[in-house]
């Protein structure tokens, strides 16, 4: 072989080497480039990209007159991009625009934002900023929006985001703006962690609803931890929560809320609440709820259903309206009150709250006056000892007094009671002329006010509510309305006849001293007495209640007062509940289009 054959031969195998080096880089490019783009470009974001949730607006809480309970205020951290190449980015021949606006900027800075810091201050944290070329310098943790937009007409910040360096990272805070009004039963909606906790009240009934759903923006990565939006527009917008409109009534709120508070501080009692209803629609017009908390008052747990008691007298209603519908009795029978002492099986005594030297008397009149003695003796005589025990816990499964009342708002506890014959459960030969006025078991006040609600809705028990309707941009998008959960629990004989002896309460029993002559209500008190203490100490305090409805002749609402341990001015339910449901000056319409006031 020549040499120059040789040669020529190298040269093919140098450029066919070189050829075949091309095509792989070609390959590699292509495959980079085009096969693998998304692959290297999620792997290149993942380093310096990253994608960052937007909370959205969360949707407002709405009064049933369209007042605002609560609503998202936004807030905004300031920061700002002190860089140079920021600053002078919109125009390379002007290099000196930080010098010539710091001065001013500063000035607006101290004077219109935080005037207890002086101009020298902003000038000189700025200017060291600018030193150390610091991208994502804290200006402000927190500002409102009105400043925000002011701190965007300012030298420097004017030039907008990318040539004036302002960087605002929003966050939104809830506002109450009836303040402690309602707060239980609003709620609270806190942020912690990055995650959203509505833990109490409507704010965490309906977060599925004012929540709204997240939007989702690109961060850049400009230092160890520190990341700045790449632009103002989310790549993914949120969307607004929707509003629920309540059917709390702010004026009746408020005035319930200062006739407890007045009702709690005479008696220094630990806690109470007061709940007004729609008689024929279950719309929750008022739910106050108040504990003591050092020298004052505010609303530090849902007592109204979240506190399951022994209700005591009231719950003789439930008694009541099983001898009546079963025949046993009517109201013009003879009962002997025995002076208000009564011994039952193991010598336990069961007596009256108040001493008394009344025999024989009539059934309406044993009502009226809340005797233990006498309601127990009638619930024991016809319905035990023996199975008809069974019949008497049948009648309160059918008044709905063993189930929740599933209002719409968390934390309603269930009702405790007690199966016949269950001696696992605690039955004794006690339980029921105990249970017959309202001891061993438990309800919420809630509950305890369904039931009454039911009477004075003609027998119609319906289903307790806190949201009438849900709105987004104004506009109504789901409406709810009365649901009825029973219409059948008793005869209009039985219903005629208790409603009659509600009323007698007020006129003739242990309300009498409440009564107007304007209008007329019907309702029953109730003192239930429990035991606490600690280490083994034992101590006795008293619940007070009144629970009833009004005006007795045409129903409109009905309500409940629960005070918990009162320790001085009474106890009885008649002296201290009572008089706040006197103060409660709730105005309704009569026909005549007359006010009148309870």
């Amino acid at each position: 072989m020549t040499i120059k054959n040789e040669i020529v031969i190298r040269l093919w195998i140098v450029f066919l080497g070189v050829l075949c080096t091309m095509f792989v880089i070609f390959g590699k490019v292509f495959t980079v480039g085009i096969l693998q783009q998304d692959r290297w470009k999620k792997a290149n974001e993942d380093l310096y990209v990253k994608s960052v949730k937007i909370d959205a607006d969360r949707g407002d809480i709405i009064a049933d007159d369209g007042s605002l309970l609560a609503t998202s205020m936004p807030f905004y951290e300031i920061r700002v991009d002190m860089s140079t190449k920021t600053l002078d980015s919109a125009n390379r021949k002007e290099k000196d625009v930080f010098i010539k606006n710091i001065d001013s900027l500063s000035w607006y800075l101290a004077h219109q934002v935080k005037p207890y810091k002086s101009a020298h201050f902003y000038k000189e944290y700025l200017t060291k900023m600018r030193r150390e070329n610091n991208r994502h310098a804290l200006l402000f943790d927190e500002v409102d929006h009105e400043t925000y937009l002011h701190l965007k007409t300012f030298p420097i910040f004017r030039r907008g985001k990318n040539a004036g360096g302002l960087i605002a990272y929003k966050t939104s805070r809830r506002y109450r703006p009836f303040k402690e009004l309602a707060f239980r039963t609003i709620g609270l909606n806190r942020k912690i962690s990055d995650t959203i906790q509505s833990n109490i009240g409507l704010e965490k009934s309906y977060d599925h609803v004012l929540r709204g759903e997240e939007g989702e923006v690109k961060m850049q990565k400009i230092g160890p931890g520190m990341f700045i939006p790449i632009d103002n527009l989310a790549s993914v917008k949120p969307k607004r929560g929707k509003d629920i409109v309540t059917t709390l009534n702010i004026n009746f709120q408020d005035i319930a809320h200062n006739a407890l508070i007045d009702g709690l501080k005479r008696h220094d009692a630990e806690f109470g609440t007061a709940i007004i209803m729609e008689v024929k629609s279950g719309a929750i017009k008022a739910m106050v709820n108040l504990g003591k908390d050092g020298d004052t008052y505010s609303e530090i747990m849902n007592y109204g259903i979240a506190y399951a008691t022994e209700p005591g007298s009231t719950f003789k209603l439930a008694s009541m309206i099983a001898l009546l519908e079963d025949g046993y009795v009517k109201p013009d029978d003879s009962i002997n009150l025995l002076s208000g002492k009564k011994i039952y099986s193991g010598g336990y005594l069961m007596q009256d709250a108040e001493k008394h030297s009344i025999s024989w008397t009539t059934v309406q009149h044993a009502f009226e006056e809340s005797s233990n003695v006498g309601i127990s003796s009638l619930v024991h005589k016809y319905y035990g000892p023996g199975k008809n025990a069974t019949k008497y816990v049948g009648w309160l499964k059918k008044l709905k007094l063993w189930n929740p009342t599933d209002i719409d708002l968390d934390g309603e506890v269930n009702p405790k009671m007690k199966e016949a014959f269950d001696m696992k459960n605690g039955w004794s030969a006690l339980s029921l002329p105990w249970m017959a006025i309202g001891y061993e078991i438990k309800l919420t006040p809630l509950q305890i006010l369904n039931l009454y609600n039911m009477v004075a809705n003609n027998g119609v028990m319906v289903k307790p509510h806190l949201v009438s309707e849900f709105q987004s941009v104004g506009e109504t998008t789901d409406r709810f309305g009365t649901t009825v959960v029973a219409d059948d629990l008793m005869s209009e004989k039985t219903l005629e006849t208790i409603r009659g002896m509600l009323e007698g309460v007020v006129l003739r029993g242990t309300m009498k001293h409440r009564k107007s002559d304007k209008y007329n209500f019907a309702g029953k008190t109730g003192t239930s007495i429990f035991k606490y203490g600690q280490k083994g100490q034992k101590a006795q305090a008293y619940q007070s209640s009144f629970v009833g409805y009004f005006p007795a002749e045409n129903p409109k609402y009905s309500c409940i007062v629960v005070v918990n341990s009162p320790r001085q001015n009474g106890y009885y339910g008649s002296v201290v509940a009572g008089p706040v449901l006197g103060r409660l000056r709730i105005k309704f319409s009569r026909p005549a289009g007359s006010f009148i006031s309870i």
